[in-house]
């Protein structure tokens, strides 16, 4: 038992050390709330290949980024506090986390398109001798369902990341892309998320893109009788 936790602390000091604190891409997010009075937790198991930012790393020959491919696990968790409004938190096995809030705009539970608007703010939870890293998400979310138990959806982001240990940066770096993907289930939804990102640092565009791939399961819990 001893060996087994050990070997877990560093399977997960192993993922703070090659992940150098990018943004949390994980989506599972259509246009529509999870209603008044009712939640849901929601599990992904996510790979990911991203630009590797530490400033102490090398540089490929031709001069991009060297690029960081890692797995990991999320866990998080929503609650309607209105009809249309609810707040989530989650959080991975890297240690990043977010707390954000949507609000859908149009449509309804039954709707077959909806679209909600949201904002998030997330930070990567291991403190390095620079600070911790900082960032705000300003997702866009539509969706359809042409029944009760699918639904397609996309959800373009801006993220603002701040304090980055990024040694080509005099400031913030900027992601902007897209989440996309579909869940199917009614109370268990099972799903497949597709993230593709562009970063910006200084109004120039970074070499690398950020790609993440993830499966998740998610469990509708409570509500109103």
């Amino acid at each position: 038992m001893r060996t087994h936790n050990i070997f877990v602390v560093a399977v997960l000091l192993s993922g703070i050390l090659l992940w150098s604190g990018c943004a949390s891409l994980t989506g599972f997010q259509t246009g529509k709330t999870v209603g008044d009075e009712k939640g849901e937790i929601a599990m992904s198991v996510n790979f990911v290949s991203a630009p590797d930012f530490d400033p102490d790393d090398d540089e490929e020959p031709d001069g991009n980024l060297v690029i960081s491919r890692i797995g990991l696990f999320e866990f998080g968790g929503r609650y309607g506090v209105a009809e249309k409004i609810d707040i989530g938190m989650r959080i991975n096995t890297v240690l990043n986390f977010l707390a954000d809030v949507k609000v859908q705009v149009v449509g309804d539970q039954t709707s077959v398109f909806a679209m909600a608007l949201g904002g998030g703010v997330g930070g990567f939870g291991f403190v390095s001798t620079d600070g911790m890293l900082m960032n705000f998400q300003v997702p866009v979310y539509f969706s359809i369902h042409p029944n009760d138990k699918f639904a397609l959806y996309a959800a373009p982001r801006y993220i603002g990341q701040f304090g980055t240990t990024f040694e080509r940066s005099s400031g913030m770096l900027n992601y902007f892309g897209s989440n996309f993907g579909f869940e199917a289930g009614k109370k268990v939804k099972f799903g497949l998320d597709i993230a593709y990102y562009n970063l910006w640092n200084d109004g120039e565009e970074i070499d690398n893109s950020l790609f993440q791939i993830g499966f998740g399961v998610k469990f509708t819990l409570g509500g109103k009788e």
